[in-house]
Formats: C-alpha cells, structure tokens, sequence
C-alpha cells in the first residue's frame, strides 16, 4: 500500500489506475518484484533499491502528461531521494525504511488493541509468520517494539500458514478449541405471541398464526469451541404434514443474541435443503447440529423420521444479501 502510494505521488493517480485496470499482469509483475526487495531489505542498508518500472507505465504517464518520466521524478518531492535511470527507479533506502515504519505502526496498534484484551493479557509470546516475517527489516522492526515479549519465527515464516493449512486439512485434532468469532443459528417460524411479535412477522399455516424469520442460536458468539466437533444440536418440526422437502436458512451474526434474522446484525450464509419421505414417521423431529473449523461453519441435519441424514458447509464469513 505504502509503495503504489509513493507511486501516486510521482505518476499520479489517473496513471497509477489506468495501469492497474488494464495492463494488471504488469502490475503483478511489479508487486512481485518489490515484494522480493521488500524480503531482502536490512534495518542498516545504506544502499539504494533499485525496482524496474513496467515500460507501459512509463509510457502511459508520458502520453498523459507529455514530458519525460525521469524529468517528473526529478522535479518531485523524491527529486534528491529517487532517480530514474532508464526504466529504473533508485529509491533511497530511507524512503524503503519510511514503508516498513508506515506499516509497522499499523501492526503494532492491531497488536497492543489484543494485548490489552481480556483475551490477551496473559500473552507473552508472538510468532511471526507469512510473507511479511521474512523481511529482516520487519522482524527488526517488531522485536524492537516488543521488546519485553519472546519472539518465535519458524525458518520459512512465509510458507508456515500454507503448511498448517495442509496439516490441518488433514487432521485438525491437535488444535483443540478456538472463540466462535459469531453467533451461528437458523431462521424459525414459532406460535406468534400477540404484543410481543411484530405484527409483519405474522403469518398463518394450518390455521395457526406463526411468527417468522426467528434467529434460533446454536453457537454464541465468543463461545470456547472444539475445532472440527458438533458444539450444539436442537430440533425442529415440520408445519405441514405433506412437506417434500423442507429448506433451513443458515445466518450469522456479530452480535450474541438477535432476535429475528433480519436484524441489521445478521448475514445470510446459504440455505440447506433436506428431502423429506413421504413415509417417514409424522411428527418425528428433525434434528440440526453445528461444527466450526477456523474457516467454516458445518451444518449436519438428520430427519428422526427417516433416518437420512444431509450436511452442507458454509464459508465462516458475512454474505450481504
């Protein structure tokens, strides 16, 4: 971010959108290589990085502005930090340093708004992983600023999430429990209780008033939770006798207890739709569990009627509607 900031301020940002939309192979091919100098910096280089800039947005900034690029790097407020010798940039490693520090701060506010949580307060140990970690400047950076903590980085950092991720596609049982980061439940329709629902939730099946779209908790959220096991179960019952097939709306919200699942709070995840036998047993209940992964909501739905059981996963994130 800081980087394609700097690039603003020389190009500015009419070019810097026009070469992101339509030429976007070489803007990747320009992250990539700032990332690899970005990975090889050292806190006490005095030494310049050198980045070659893509020829097309070169072109692009001289068409538009009618003057050479190299003339505009000159004449910025970069003009005695940064060169443009052919089509590369020399940006003086003081500058390089100003990027790392810029993003560091950021990091640091997200991490001391954790410490200082009741979660967190005990923490006295951080590991450093991803992409980011490898950079020596970065690693300087943190240590200095938690300098009172045990810092733990794995010999490659940037490929340790991607090897837990494998690991723990294959069996996540040593990772035992985590907090829900939502309160996860199903959309309900139960007897409507005159003056206290909405009358707009009112509707009428089998000659009984129901009230509507009731958020029927299963997992609250903040809720200490065994990875990858069935937290909670509850059943429900079908309203009509010659249902084929009955259609459960799964939701999540930010908030520990909503009431309806049109609350401004809830998302909608998806539906999850279970086939019901014509010679299933009558008013047999239907049972609904859920699991988390730290990625992934599990629903598991069995009908007690018939014994046939269907089982859906939805993305552990908000869908707007």
């Amino acid at each position: 971010m800081c980087f394609l900031e700097f690039l603003v301020k020389l190009v500015g940002m009419e070019v810097v959108d026009k070469f992101a939309q339509k030429f976007r192979s070489d803007l990747l091919q320009l992250h990539k290589e700032f990332e690899t100098k970005k990975r090889s910096f050292e806190p006490n280089t005095h030494d310049p990085i050198v980045i070659k800039i893509p020829s097309i947005l070169k072109r692009i900034y001289e068409v538009n502005a009618k003057q050479p690029l190299q003339f505009k790097v000159e004449n910025s407020e970069y003009g005695k930090l940064v060169k443009m010798v052919g089509d590369h940039l020399h940006i003086d490693a003081d500058i390089m340093r100003g990027f790392f520090t810029t993003a560091a701060e950021h990091i640091h506010s997200h991490l001391l708004k954790i410490l200082y949580s009741p979660a967190g307060r005990d923490v006295n140990t951080m590991v450093l992983v991803g992409g980011f970690a490898a950079s020596p400047m970065m690693q300087y950076l943190i240590r200095k600023k938690f300098s009172d903590m045990t810092i733990v980085m794995p010999s490659n950092p940037d490929i340790a999430i991607m090897k837990g991720s494998v690991l723990f596609g294959n069996e996540f049982g040593p990772i035992i429990n985590m907090k829900a980061r939502y309160s996860y439940g199903i959309g309900i329709a139960m007897p409507f209780e005159q003056g206290d629902d909405p009358e707009e939730k009112k509707f009428k099946s089998n000659g009984v008033d129901l009230t509507c779209d009731i958020f029927h908790r299963h997992i609250k959220v903040g809720q200490n939770v065994r990875i990858g096991e069935y937290v909670s179960s509850s059943s429900i019952y079908t309203n009509r006798s010659n249902q084929k097939y009955l259609s459960i709306p799964v939701y999540l919200s930010s908030v520990p207890s909503p009431v309806f699942t049109t609350d401004e709070s809830c998302y909608f995840l998806g539906k999850l739709r279970m086939p019901l036998s014509a010679n299933r047993k009558q008013r047999s209940p239907i049972t609904i569990k859920m699991a988390l992964t730290y990625s992934e909501l599990i629903v598991e739905v069995t009908d007690e009627g018939s014994g046939k059981t269907v089982k859906d996963v939805f993305l552990d994130s908000p869908s707007y509607r």
